[in-house]
């Protein structure tokens, strides 16, 4: 039914041709053209068309149909007998599926992969392929691929000697045997027959008579007889070996012929013997003839010969490449040496003139440090003067608010007095007149202390506003101070750390360096032989920074004999 269907669909895609113009369009013609003239039995006869969707698919990346494209050539390939190239061709469809996630792709592709490893006898890589095909069919939940992944894995296993695992497979392979094509089910009844062979001779054999029903297979035939002949029924099993020579399924009939000939021998049947022995030397001899070109000696000679030379060439190359290798390494070597030497030596400088410039920055935070130290304290001195200013004025207002206190009484009782006078009629107006004056008096100084006490208040408050500011900027001053002297710590640290980096000999300059700052001299310092010295190491360092003989006599307040005496003996110890 699925045959006729595809038949079917072939001949309809026949009647299109020369109906296409565009050059996608008629790549994808072709393509269905070739892909329907497999599907049911129509080979093509080139791949000049196949060619054309190849070409066309390539140059427009259009990765699902080019993934088509190469598989029904690998088919058309293999069908050649051109394995190589049918290999490559299945390999970049396999790598342009894998690309498109497409299952039904994964799946047919993994399939004929897997095939071909088989028939090249690369059963591992066969394995692998046919697992994959599995997996593949199953995620396309279409049972008539997993009957036939299923059948792959067990002929898989079995390749392998893995019969355990081919059983599983065939076993899943049973469910699945109504969706097989006729034409293929007594292949696959004979696979699921051969996994149970040893385990289960009986229930192999039901399958094997299910594959003959259907269509007698050498394979299965041969397969049969081998389980008859291990039961005892040796002529049950001479009958399906002589039935097994009839079938025309490309087959190797050799072992059939080779037990048919021993079941006559040991029958003392010497005519069917001759005659099968007869077919076996046919055999030989055609295996013989094929050779017969090049011999035995001939393959040895050639053999050993190419064997000798690729030896001999194999040995001096790799002594060669040794001896290069060597030398590379020992060039690199010595310029690794000097190269270190020379980083050696110019990373001491850097770090010399890192510590004299730490030193320096410390220097500078420390004076800066002294100096605000120095207006932190001339501004305590300003507010602790601002604060006793404060202290007076706000005493002056407090006696002055006192005495305006009393003076505002006396007012009063003034003021009462005259109108008692006024009400007694007992008065005259130069006594209101005096009392008046004095009121006014009172008064007068009442408002000269307000005013007083006024500006006072303004003082305090100008007062208090510097001392705010003067707080402020002793904050400020503080903050810079406190920021100082962590930058004097972490100076310190990396001082520290690039004497620990170094040779001892920087660390001694240092000392050196802070003797000098203290006033020191060198002339003191002490200039026996040893080149560890002071004194010699100083020198040392005055000539890695670049110093001339000039000018190492002006700082160390030496001679120039001095200078050649210092020289000669560091350079012995050196030669030491």
């Amino acid at each position: 039914m699925l045959a006729e269907k595809y038949d079917s669909a072939y001949q309809e895609t026949l009647k299109l041709k020369n109906k296409f113009k565009s050059d996608k369009n008629k790549a994808h013609y072709y393509l269905l053209l070739t892909q329907t003239g497999f599907l049911s039995g129509h080979p093509l006869a080139s791949d000049s068309l196949i060619n054309i969707s190849i070409s066309y698919y390539e140059k427009n990346m259009d990765k699902e149909k080019l993934c088509d494209a190469y598989y029904y050539k690998a088919i058309y390939l293999i069908n050649k007998k051109d394995y190589n190239h049918g290999i490559i061709l299945s390999k970049k469809a396999y790598d342009l599926a894998q690309q498109s996630r497409n299952n039904g792709q994964q799946y047919k592709i993994s399939e004929f992969i897997s095939y071909i490893n088989r028939v090249s006898g690369n059963y591992d890589l066969q394995l692998k392929y046919a697992k994959e095909a599995v997996y593949n069919a199953l995620k396309t939940k279409r049972n008539r691929w997993i009957a036939y992944a299923y059948n792959d894995l067990n002929e898989a296993y079995q390749y392998k000697g893995e019969i355990d695992s081919a059983i599983i497979y065939a076993e899943k392979n049973v469910a699945y045997l109504d969706y097989i094509d006729t034409n293929d089910l007594p292949y696959i009844l004979n696979n699921i027959g051969y996994a149970y062979m040893d385990a289960h001779p009986q229930k192999a054999k039901e399958f094997f008579e299910r594959s003959i029903k259907q269509k007698p297979l050498t394979r299965t035939l041969e397969n049969l007889a081998y389980i008859y002949e291990k039961e005892g029924y040796g002529e049950k099993a001479y009958e399906l070996w002589n039935n097994a020579l009839l079938c025309e399924d490309d087959i190797s009939i050799d072992k059939i012929i080779y037990h048919i000939l021993q079941y006559n021998l040991s029958h003392k049947n010497l005519d069917g013997a001759c005659e099968k022995l007869y077919n076996i030397i046919l055999i030989n001899d055609s295996l013989k003839t094929a050779l017969k070109d090049r011999t035995i000696q001939k393959l040895q000679q050639d053999y050993d010969t190419k064997l000798a030379n690729d030896k001999y060439n194999m040995t001096i190359q790799r002594w060669v490449l040794l001896a290069l290798t060597l030398s590379i390494i020992i060039l690199a070597l010595i310029g690794y040496v000097q190269y270190r030497k020379y980083k050696t030596r110019i990373r001491f400088k850097e770090h010399q003139l890192l510590i004299n410039s730490y030193i320096n920055e410390i220097g500078r935070l420390k004076g800066h440090n002294n100096n605000v130290e120095y207006q932190m304290g001339e501004l305590k001195d300003r507010i602790s003067g601002y604060l006793e200013e404060i202290r007076k004025l706000e005493e002056s207002n407090c006696n002055s608010d006192k005495h305006a206190a009393e003076l505002e009484e006396k007012i009063k009782d003034y003021t009462e007095k005259i109108e008692q006078l006024i009400e007694t009629g007992n008065t005259t107006n130069q006594q209101i007149d005096s009392l008046n004056s004095i009121i006014r008096d009172y008064k007068e100084q009442i408002d000269r202390w307000k005013q007083e006490d006024n500006a006072s208040k303004t003082e305090i408050n100008s007062l208090k506003g510097k001392i705010d500011e003067y707080l402020r900027q002793i904050n400020n001053l503080k903050t810079e101070h406190e920021e100082a002297e962590r930058q004097i710590v972490d100076l310190n640290q990396k001082i520290m750390d690039l004497m620990e980096q170094e040779s001892p000999r920087l660390a001694k300059g240092k000392l050196l360096y802070d003797q000098i700052l203290q006033n020191g001299t060198t002339v003191e310092w002490t200039n026996d032989d040893s080149p560890k010295t002071a004194h010699n190491t100083f020198f040392l360092l005055l000539y890695e920074i670049g110093k001339n003989d000039k000018e190492i006599r002006q700082i160390m307040g030496i001679t120039q004999e001095a200078i050649r005496s210092t020289r000669f003996r560091i350079q012995k110890h050196s030669s030491k």
